[in-house]
C-alpha cells in the first residue's frame, strides 16, 4: 500500500488535448480530482475566447459554477437563468437563440449536482425529466442543466463541463473521445509554477529540491491546488542568505490543504468536528485492514452519507458490482485517518495507540502516526485555528513523554537494523511534533549515532541534519553502508563539523 496513489500521475509523454479542441458541438467533460486545475482551465478558455485567441466561431459564452446553481430553489426558465447572471443579454437573447451553434455553456463542478443523470441515456417519452425543453419553459435548475448537457435544450450548442471523479456512473458515459482527464502538473510544469511563485530563482530551486526529497509530498505536488497551498506556507519572510525552506511540517501543510478543500465546497466548519472524522474513520479502517477500495455499503455502515463535499477527498471507480469508492491520494487517507484518531482517542490511551502503531511489522501506520503526532503538537492547531480538542494539552504532554521514552530506548542500542530503523522513525516523529523544548531536551545528550544497516534517503538526512543542529557536539556519526547519496551528504554538510568521528 505504501506509496500507492489512487489518481494517475501526469507523464511527459502523455498525449495532450489543445484547449481550442475541448469545447466542440455537443458535450465534453474535463475530469480530475479536486485541485487538479479544472476550474483554471475553464477560466483560461474564457480569457482566451474574450481575447480572440480561440473559439472565434462562438459569439457568446455562459460560464456557471454549479455551487451557485444548486442554491437556487425556485423554478425558472433558461431565459430567466441567463438574465439572472448575464443581464446584459436582455435585448439580444432571442436573436442569440436562433444560432445555438455559436453558443458555449461552461459548467464547473457538475459532480455537485444533487441528482444523477446518464448523459447517454435514451430519452423516455413518458418521463417528464427526459423530455426536451424550450428556453422559455420553467423547471428546476437541475433539469435545465441536464437538458443542456444531454443536448435536449438549445440543440447544436456546445457544452463543456468539469467534474471530480465522482458520480461517474452518470457523468462518465459521454464516450472516451469526449471525456478528458486532467492530470495536473508534470515535472516541467511544477518547476515553472514554483519559479513563478518565487521571484528569487534560487529560492524556487530550493523549494523544488525540498519537495523532491519527500516522495509523498512530491506526488501531491502534481496537484496545482496543493502546490498553491505549499507555496503560501513557504512564503514566510526569509533572512538574507537563509536556505529554503523554513522548518515546516507536513501536518501543517495538510491542515491548510484540507481547509482549502472544504472551502472549495462551501463546507460548514461548525460541523467539521462531526462529519470529517467520519470520513477519517472509514480511512482508518481501510488502513487497518489493508482496504483501498470501499463499497457503498461500507460508507453507509460508517454513517457517512455520500455528500458532495466528500468528492474533494474521494472518487468513484467502476467495480464488479457497481460503483466503488477510493480516496484520491493515499497520503490524504493517512491524514484524515490521523485526524479521526486524534479527535476520538481517550487521553489515557494515547501512549498505547502510538506503541501499537510503532510496533506494527509493516509501514501502514507510519504516516498516520506522524500526522497524529503533528496534530498533537502544541503549535499545530493554533497556527490555523482549526479543530482543537479541549484536552489538546494533555494529549500533547502524553505524546511528548512517549517520544522521549522511545528515543531513549532506541539510542541505547543502535547495533541492530531494527533499532536503527526505529530510531530514524522516532526522529521523523520528533520533527513532526515541532516542539523546540522537546527537541533540545531529548537530542542534546545524544553522543553516538549509527546507521550502518539502515538505508538513508535524502529526506532522512534532512531530518537527521535538523536533529544534529540541536547537539553541540557528537562523538560518533557512523553512516557506513547506509547507501547515502550525494544529495544526502549535501543535507548533512552544515552539521558534520560537530562530529568528532564521522564515518
Amino acid at each position: 500500500m505504501e506509496g500507492e496513489e489512487s489518481w494517475r500521475k501526469p507523464e511527459k509523454n502523455y498525449p495532450e488535448m489543445p484547449l481550442d479542441r475541448l469545447a466542440v458541438s455537443g458535450t465534453s467533460l474535463i475530469i480530475g480530482p479536486c485541485g487538479s486545475g479544472k476550474s483554471t482551465t475553464i477560466r483560461k478558455i474564457m480569457h482566451d475566447w474574450a481575447a480572440g485567441k480561440m473559439y472565434r466561431q462562438i459569439s457568446a459564452v455562459f460560464p456557471f459554477k454549479v455551487q451557485q446553481l444548486i442554491l437556487i430553489e425556485e423554478k425558472m426558465s433558461l431565459n430567466d437563468l441567463i438574465l439572472e447572471f448575464f443581464p446584459e443579454y436582455r435585448n439580444s437573447l432571442q436573436h442569440l437563440w436562433e444560432q445555438p451553434e455559436k453558443i458555449l455553456f461552461l459548467f464547473d463542478d457538475l459532480n455537485l449536482l444533487q441528482k444523477n443523470f446518464d448523459i447517454t441515456q435514451t430519452p423516455n417519452r413518458n418521463d417528464y425529466e427526459s423530455q426536451s425543453l424550450g428556453p422559455e419553459q420553467c423547471c428546476e435548475i437541475f433539469h435545465i442543466v441536464r437538458c443542456l448537457v444531454k443536448g435536449q435544450l438549445m440543440k447544436g450548442c456546445s457544452v463543456l463541463g468539469t467534474s471530480s471523479p465522482w458520480k461517474l456512473q452518470t457523468l462518465g458515459n459521454v464516450g472516451s473521445n469526449r471525456a478528458f482527464d486532467i492530470l495536473g502538473f508534470n515535472e516541467d510544469a511544477m518547476k515553472q509554477y514554483f519559479q513563478r511563485c518565487f521571484a528569487d530563482g534560487q529560492l524556487a530551486s530550493d523549494v523544488l529540491y525540498y519537495v523532491g526529497q519527500d516522495k509523498k509530498l512530491y506526488a501531491m505536488c502534481h496537484n496545482p491546488q496543493f502546490c498553491s497551498v505549499l507555496c503560501s506556507v513557504l512564503e514566510s519572510p526569509q533572512e538574507e542568505g537563509a536556505q529554503m525552506p523554513t522548518v515546516i511540517t507536513s501536518t501543517r501543510v495538510f491542515l491548510i490543504y484540507v481547509m482549502h478543500l472544504l472551502n472549495k465546497y462551501y463546507y460548514d466548519y461548525d460541523i467539521a468536528p462531526d462529519r470529517l472524522p467520519k470520513l477519517g474513520s472509514l480511512a482508518y479502517k481501510g488502513i487497518c485492514n489493508k482496504i483501498v477500495v470501499f463499497k457503498k455499503g461500507q460508507l453507509n455502515k460508517d454513517k457517512l452519507p455520500i455528500y458532495n463535499w466528500i468528492s474533494a477527498f474521494m472518487m468513484e471507480i467502476q467495480g464488479n458490482d457497481g460503483v466503488d469508492y477510493v480516496l484520491t491520494y493515499s497520503i490524504l487517507k493517512d491524514f484524515v485517518a490521523a485526524l479521526f484518531k486524534y479527535s476520538n482517542i481517550p487521553v489515557n490511551e494515547v501512549k498505547k495507540l502510538l506503541t501499537e502503531w510503532y510496533s506494527c511489522t509493516d509501514d501502514r501506520f507510519k504516516f498516520v502516526s506522524r500526522f497524529f503526532i503533528g496534530l498533537s503538537s502544541p503549535n499545530a492547531m493554533k497556527q490555523i485555528g482549526f479543530y482543537q480538542r479541549d484536552l489538546h494539552s494533555e494529549i500533547a504532554s502524553d505524546v511528548a513523554e512517549w517520544l522521549k521514552e522511545k528515543f531513549n530506548s532506541c539510542v541505547q542500542n543502535l547495533k541492530s537494523e531494527k533499532n536503527q530503523n526505529k530510531f530514524l522513525e522516532v526522529l521523523h516523529c520528533i520533527f513532526e511534533f515541532a516542539n523546540t523544548t522537546l527537541m533540545e531536551g531529548t537530542l542534546t545528550p545524544l553522543k553516538r549515532i549509527r546507521f550502518t544497516k539502515c538505508p538513508l534517503e535524502t529526506l532522512d538526512c534532512t531530518v537527521l541534519s535538523r536533529a544534529l543542529m540541536m547537539v553541540q557536539e557528537i562523538e560518533e556519526l557512523n553512516m557506513d553502508s547506509c547507501g547515502i547519496k550525494d544529495e544526502g551528504i549535501h543535507q548533512l554538510e552544515q552539521v558534520l563539523h560537530k562530529c568528532e568521528v564521522p564515518r
